[in-house]
């Protein structure tokens, strides 16, 4: 068994005794189990308004009054705003409402004499409740006038009856040369509920004992243990405060010590630290801290130089406030309160607002303790937040099945319960991704118990993931078999048909991925339908699915008109390197851990199987069309529209050498090239350049060492940074043209919505000369679908705001158009681009509404796309021409780029190519 494991069980011991809890008591004999999570019900703070004149603030203990049903709440005021003085506070805490306070009152705290305190000569810090109602209260010490911390009773009214004698060592010497340090003394106070025992601990080490806490190391505190009925000291146990927190170098305050105790028996009690730094905060922890082992060290009048030898208290986090995502104040009060009405137990934390109100106020927060087990089940629920989101967990057990480390700093593992441990329910995931963002951590096979705060990752409109953000986690042994994995290929057709009202994995796929979040799940030997991206991500088709989609030509599936619905199986490539996968390849059988991430789901391949390679032909274009390097037909404009995927100087020489050989080979070196994404001279840079002259150089000077021709380009700089794009690459379209057989004045170029706005990409309109006739050309590059929902988010159907955009990019395009259509019907008009657009969509029916023909439709339907998104094939690049040159127009996407990995591609585009019939002398074509 390892060292801490009988640790691990020390509360469920505790509480087996009787009176274990304060407040109403604990059957004795009865085991009412671990602390296995807190939810926070809520937080408030006690007013700041006088009560009978005296200011309310610096409350720095509180303890619960049976008899009364109230709390008393210490103030740490020296008397100087008033007398010394506890709080009788009314807090009624409701699991629904949260906690509610009124203050009722005060008591004077008064010497043996009723005689008041001397002004700053007391410093009252610690309170507690004895079983005859009198008050233990527990003073810091003033150093500066000497004035020595104490720990003595006080009556129900306020008078004092007698002090507990401490040793010579806790002094307060103003030579500061032992003893306690200056507002570092007696912080606590605390009594067991029998009465037995009693306590109190210095904040941070006695001068004498050590040095005050570092950022490496930790410090001594004493916990005093004193034997109530005999009114004697017992005992002390060293206990060692946190290191400090990781500060500003010029941080003038840094300090770190226990603030509170709160005893279960006179072995074992609640400890409070607290910590706080200058531009870091508070830091507010609750301990287990258990005395049985530790050494007794009363006889040990100075512990520096003898630390090593001596077994300090051994601690047990139990919770970190600030880790579920409560902004502590100044917390320094403990206490326990009567059971709620669920049967949870009480906790309430209280701050000290240094009498700074209002920036800063004496902060509520109310806990509900539970002694139930806690499964990853309960956690996950079967929902798609946890039922636990924002509660702390502890005992949470399970066999790792993934560690995590990733570009992105994602950091932690993934566990899933043992076959023990599982309910029988399968709507409730069994697997929980923890945050652990140390550089070492538990491995595939180790069997681990973790405690942190439940929290749902990710925000609108996506999803969130459930996870478990660990703030502590024991390996409990290691060679375990990992689960095993249910099969994932069958995917429900909807996505969700009840708004997320009823959770439904049998008929929703959103509910069956979630239900397995986390887990390790096979997916079956499937078709790749979604090449690797350069992120590592690839889609395929279970078997099982592929007859909901129709097919292409190389083994993808075609984006159904409706949209995007379940069936691809997304691929991630965190856990290791995808292979270069292509569409139309086999992914054999594999195992990887279902995950939501980037608002879809994935799974996380633990290990990739070897890829199965089909033969990728190349698709020419018919010799009738363009032949490459051959002779150019008399009349017929070829024309291509081509997304290059942000060029820009930076690009390496093969992404060039791509281009070019796409253009000059598969494309037949066209009369003209409308490109999108062209970045400027120095790419992503943001440095105030805009043009693009170096970019589109290198292209065709590496265009004419391909065999093409010499080309000339036609482009206008956008304004700086309002492009959209890559930041700093200030994207834009331009023309590519054959000199030799196009006439492009320089001047012959308009913006058509030329008013730029952020991201607004206007298109590119220009005027050529071709056979003796003009045409007009516009080129476009819609805005993107950036913003719309995802497949797997919140709205289903999912919402297309973006529509909204491109639908006004076309309007202004389209009144274009009709402006000149109007003027001369027989106008030749050309629009063409990366209109990030479906056939049939509101942007592309309004140009065809305005009198354009697209010319998409004419692809064969199994070739007829241009790019590929998680495993959908599907039309973004479009060629619209005018009725003057419709007759006779041929169409073709040359697929080099959609179809293939990302390391074996020159973009994410297929180029579309057209033939357009200008003159006569082809004026015979058929349509």
């Amino acid at each position: 068994m390892e060292p801490r494991a009988t640790g691990r069980r020390l509360l469920a011991v505790i509480l087996a005794c009787g009176g274990a809890w304060s407040g109403a008591g604990v059957v004795a004999g009865a085991d009412p189990g671990e602390i296995s999570r807190l939810e926070c019900l809520g937080e408030t703070a006690v007013p700041a308004a006088a009560v009978d004149g005296v200011q309310v603030g610096g409350l720095s203990s509180l303890a619960y009054d049976p008899e009364l049903g109230r709390y008393w709440a210490l103030s740490d005021d020296r008397a100087e705003r008033g007398p010394v003085r506890a709080y009788r506070l009314r807090i009624d805490v409701s699991p629904t409402a949260g906690p509610a306070v009124a203050v009722e009152g005060y008591v004077e705290l008064r010497l043996a004499d009723r005689a008041g305190f001397g002004a700053g000569r007391v410093d009252p810090e610690g309170l507690a409740l004895l079983q005859d109602g009198t008050f233990l209260v527990a003073s810091e010490g003033v150093p500066r006038f000497e004035v020595r911390p104490f720990v003595r009773i006080f009556g129900r009214d306020g008078v004092e009856r007698e002090a507990l004698k401490l040793p010579a060592r806790y002094s307060a010497r103003s030579d500061r040369q032992a003893g306690v340090r200056d507002n570092l003394g007696f912080e606590s106070a605390g009594v067991t509920t029998d009465g037995r025992w009693a306590f109190t601990a210095v904040e941070s080490a006695l001068i004498q004992d050590a040095d005050e806490p570092s950022a490496e190391r930790p410090s001594p505190s004493r916990i005093l243990r004193f034997a109530l009925p005999e009114r004697r000291l017992d005992a002390e146990f060293v206990y060692l405060v946190d290191p400090l927190q990781e500060a500003p170098a010029d941080a003038r305050v840094n300090v770190s010590g226990v603030v509170d105790v709160l005893p279960l028996d006179g072995d074992h009690l609640l400890v409070l630290e607290r910590a706080f730094a200058l531009g870091v905060g508070p830091r507010v922890r609750l301990y287990l801290a258990s005395l049985s082992e530790a050494d007794d060290v009363h006889s040990i009048p100075a512990l520096r130089g003898r630390l090593e030898g001596l077994t300090p208290a051994r601690k047990e986090l139990l919770l970190d406030v600030g880790g579920l995502g409560i902004v502590p104040d100044n917390l320094e009060g403990l206490a326990f309160g009567p059971d709620l009405p669920d049967g949870r137990r009480l906790l309430l934390l209280l701050a000290d607002d240094n009498f700074a109100h209002p920036l800063q106020h004496s902060q509520l927060l109310a806990f509900a303790l539970d002694r139930a087990a806690v499964e990853v089940h309960h956690i996950q629920g079967a929902s798609h937040r946890s039922p636990l989101e924002g509660q702390w967990v502890r005992g949470v057990e399970g066999i790792v099945t993934a560690s995590l480390r990733d570009r992105h700093g994602a950091s932690g593992f993934w566990m899933e319960a043992e076959a023990s441990r599982r309910d029988a329910e399968q709507a409730t995931s069994e697997g929980l991704f923890v945050e652990w963002p140390r550089a070492s951590g538990p491995q595939p096979g180790d069997r681990v118990r973790v405690q942190g705060a439940v929290v749902e990752a990710g925000a609108p409109p996506g999803l969130t993931t459930t996870r478990l953000r660990a703030a502590e986690v024991m390996v409990l042994g290691s060679g375990f078999d990992l689960p095993v994995p249910p099969a994932l290929a069958l995917l429900p057709p909807v996505v969700d048909d009840d708004g997320f009202s009823t959770f439904d994995p049998e008929h929703d796929a959103a509910d069956l991925l979630e239900s397995v979040e986390g887990m390790r799940v096979k997916v079956p030997s499937s078709q790749v339908v979604g090449p690797s991206e350069s992120w590592g991500e690839v889609a395929v088709l279970p078997p099982a699915t592929s007859g909901r989609f129709a097919a292409t030509t190389a083994g993808g599936v075609l984006l159904p008109d409706s949209g995007a619905a379940p069936g691809p199986v997304l691929l991630g490539a965190r856990l290791g390197p995808a292979p270069r996968a292509a569409v139309g390849d086999v992914m054999p059988e594999l195992t990887g851990i279902l995950d939501y991430a980037w608002n879809k789901y994935l799974v996380e391949v633990t290990h990739w199987p070897r890829l199965e390679i089909r033969p990728r032909a190349e698709r020419l274009l018919p010799p009738d069309e363009a032949a490459p390097n051959g002779p150019p037909e008399a009349g017929r404009l070829v024309v291509a529209t081509f997304n290059v995927l942000n060029l820009d100087p930076g690009d390496p020489p093969a992404k060039l050498e791509g281009l070019a050989g796409e253009i000059v080979d598969l494309l037949g070196a066209p009369d003209l090239v409308a490109l999108q994404e062209v970045q400027d001279d120095s790419g992503p840079e943001d440095d105030g350049t805009v043009s693009a002259d170096r970019t589109l150089g290198l292209l065709t000077e590496a265009i004419e060492s391909a065999g093409g021709p010499a080309y000339h380009w036609r482009q206008l700089d956008p304004v700086d940074g309002r492009e959209g794009g890559q930041p700093g690459g200030n994207i834009r379209v331009a023309y590519l043209f054959d000199p030799t057989r196009v006439e492009f004045p320089a001047d012959g170029l308009e913006r058509i919505g030329s008013s730029p706005s952020p991201g607004g990409r206007p298109c590119l309109a220009g005027t050529i000369r071709f056979a003796a006739e003009t045409l007009s050309l516009v080129n476009c590059h819609l805005n993107s679908k950036q913003g719309d929902d995802p497949l797997y988010g919140l709205h289903v159907p999912a919402g297309r705001p973006s529509e909204v955009q491109r639908s006004a990019q076309a309007e202004v395009v389209a009144r274009w158009v009709e402006s000149r259509l109007s003027e001369s019907p027989a106008a030749r008009i050309v629009v063409l681009g990366d209109l990030n657009e479906l056939p049939g969509r509101p942007a592309v029916e309004r140009l065809e509404e305005a009198g354009l023909l697209d010319l998409m439709p004419e692809v064969p339907s199994a070739d007829r796309y241009t790019f590929n998104y998680q495993g959908f094939s599907q039309v973004l690049d479009h060629v619209l021409v005018s009725p003057g040159i419709a007759r006779g127009a041929t169409v073709r996407v040359i697929h080099a780029n959609a179809d293939r990995p990302a390391a074996e591609r020159a973009s994410d585009h297929d180029p579309v190519v057209a033939g357009l019939c200008v003159s006569g002398a082809c004026a015979g074509a058929e349509p």
